[in-house]
């Protein structure tokens, strides 16, 4: 699979229960991600409280919307265990199924 446009950046870990638990604690993701976010900043972020392309990505960083939705299908396999966003919760069950919701959002 070749991007469509973004550089992807992987960190190995040893045990990948305790480097979610750590990521989670690091990064503050045990609340909303937005809550409290006022006006304009929430707008472009939007939508918040599930998983999705928050509108300023789909402005400003996915180049190629239809190239970027086939990435996405190519992702939802049925051994996808886990996805880990920068913002937002971490998708522990079903992810297959929500990438694939994410795309279809997006088509």
């Amino acid at each position: 699979m070749q991007p469509a446009w973004i550089h992807h950046v992987g960190l190995p870990v040893r045990d990948l229960d305790v480097s979610v638990a750590w990521y989670r604690k690091a990064l503050g993701l045990t609340h909303e991600a937005a809550a409290g976010v006022p006006g304009r900043v929430a707008f472009m972020l939007a939508p918040t409280g599930e998983p999705s392309v928050p509108r300023i990505s789909r402005w400003m960083v996915v180049k190629d919307k239809k190239k970027f939705v086939d990435q996405l299908g190519e992702i939802a396999t049925p051994d996808l265990r886990r996805v880990i966003v920068t913002h937002g919760k971490m998708i522990d069950d079903r992810a297959a199924e929500t990438i694939k919701t994410v795309a279809s959002a997006l088509s």
